[in-house]
């Protein structure tokens, strides 16, 4: 945990939460399956979207929405050197984390308020039936042109949320991501598994996001 306030009961009003890998099953193993099932290295995905990769600016133009599908894919399956039909089934196995959307709901049942907040790739991948249950808003960085780690994609989310930055916690998995909801003020919990992150919130909100689960 860091940032401001850390740890005191009562002193955050609002949850700001990743999608993939914190709100689904972890990412990095299922690329590296994927990867492994096209007999790629089983890290030529993340390899393309490291700092040192002449790949990673289309990369972050097509997370921010400034290019179509059309446009992104072939370029990127090409660099993969397979098919934009083997790259779609990338994140076929993604799968949303029930444990994780139900103890955000109960959060916001309890008076937190909560936003998503996501790196897309593409829009089809989210579960908008479950996200309406769970947030009060979504910031998506292809539909607001804005990307993690920008300060921007935080200040917007806590302007639509109406909260004060330093009493929100961002939760992520990637923690590249966190300098921008530092420089806010936010303080950010590293998501690594759901039980681990729940204990977490529950111990800074001062709440049972669990109420059905024998203690």
């Amino acid at each position: 945990m860091g940032g401001s306030d850390s740890g005191v009961p009562g002193a955050f009003d609002a949850l700001l939460v990743d999608y993939g890998g914190v709100l689904t099953n972890a990412l990095n193993p299922l690329l590296q399956e994927f990867c492994r099932s096209l007999d790629l290295h089983e890290d030529a995905v993340t390899r393309l979207l490291t700092d040192e990769s002449e790949h990673l600016p289309l990369f972050h133009a097509y997370e921010r929405g400034e290019l179509t599908a059309d446009e992104f894919l072939p370029q990127f399956a090409a660099a993969l050197g397979i098919t934009t039909d083997e790259l779609d089934l990338m994140l076929a196995d993604l799968r949303p984390d029930e444990r994780m959307f139900q103890a955000i709901g109960e959060a916001r049942r309890q008076g937190i308020k909560t936003s998503l907040v996501s790196n897309s790739w593409g829009t089809a991948l989210y579960p908008r039936d479950l996200l309406a249950e769970a947030f009060d808003d979504v910031v998506i960085s292809g539909e607001v042109g804005l990307r993690k780690p920008d300060v921007a994609i935080f200040s917007l989310a806590v302007e639509r949320l109406g909260v004060d930055a330093r009493r929100c916690v961002f939760i992520d998995d990637t923690v590249s991501h966190f300098v921008g909801a530092e420089a806010l003020g936010i303080s950010v919990v590293h998501h690594q598994e759901p039980e681990a992150t729940i204990l977490q919130l529950e111990a800074i909100l001062g709440l049972n996001l669990e109420p059905s689960r024998v203690r």
